[in-house]
């Protein structure tokens, strides 16, 4: 009993400090499924067309991992170096359009880079009311003409924003990031898009950033740090912010999440 009472004590002195902002009222809507990596499966690579297809037609939505190339083209990528067959290239924003195109498959397997707007073009056509969570990563520079991190982020976020709003999906799009002042940039676009600030398991630090900078919500890493409760996603819920969670790999983490009505699940398929 004594246990109980001193967890109990803890958990509210660590929210206290998110206690201190007004509470919001927002629609809370049932969990959404989304696919990671755009469906990654035995059938389909990763971030590719064919298994973002897939992934739509069975779940809620998916989150891609974008890169930038030379020609400012949004392209599918998880890392940032461009590979063809075995052999590694430049990074992406090294590397122009007309390689990335040319690399088409290696030892029989179709290793052909997806773009955004063909994924795009594919949602409005199909599912235009399902979610893009939009993975914006700050990688290491690959060399001085790549330096630029927080700019090229914020260079990308715009181009993805203008390339929504072309094809009238600014408002399915979930920007993830770790990085603040990408993510006030894109928040001051105003275009409808939201954006979530990428926590790895400091529930409560992700929040009070979220809730001072005005972001609609965190996107919380499950398997370090602090473990989410139902009393922490209410808690965050009447603040006016969502959460998304990642990147779960069993049915009973689903369920679990689905139960303490996370907004948006991110699974691997």
């Amino acid at each position: 009993m004594r246990v109980a009472i001193i967890i109990l004590l803890v958990l509210l002195n660590s929210c206290k400090k998110i206690n201190y902002y007004e509470d919001k009222a927002i629609t809370i809507e049932p969990p959404k499924k989304i696919v990671h990596r755009g469906g990654r499966s035995q059938f389909h690579l990763e971030n590719t067309l064919g298994g973002i297809k897939r992934s739509l037609r069975e779940f809620d939505g998916v989150e891609v991992d974008v890169q930038i190339s030379k020609n400012e083209t949004i392209w599918l990528s998880h890392s940032s170096d461009v590979f063809n067959c075995d052999k590694k290239l430049k990074c992406f924003p090294e590397t122009n359009d007309i390689e990335i195109k040319s690399i088409l498959s290696c030892n029989g397997i179709d290793l052909a880079y997806t773009d955004l707007e063909c994924v795009f073009q594919f949602v409005v056509d199909s599912f235009p009311n399902k979610p893009i969570c939009i993975d914006l990563k700050g990688w290491v520079p690959c060399s001085v003409n790549s330096v630029d991190i927080e700019g090229m982020l914020r260079r990308e976020g715009e181009i993805i924003i203008e390339l929504a709003q072309k094809y009238g999906l600014a408002k399915n799009l979930l920007f993830e990031t770790e990085t603040t002042s990408v993510l006030d940039y894109l928040h001051s676009k105003k275009s409808g898009a939201s954006v979530y600030l990428t926590s790895y398991g400091d529930f409560e630090r992700a929040v009070l950033i979220a809730l001072k900078q005005k972001y609609s919500g965190i996107s919380f890493k499950t398997n370090i740090g602090e473990k989410l409760t139902y009393e922490k996603v209410e808690l965050l819920h009447q603040k006016g912010l969502k959460i998304i969670v990642w990147n779960l790999q069993t049915k009973d983490e689903i369920q679990f999440y689905e139960d303490i009505l996370a907004d948006y699940i991110q699974f691997d398929y």
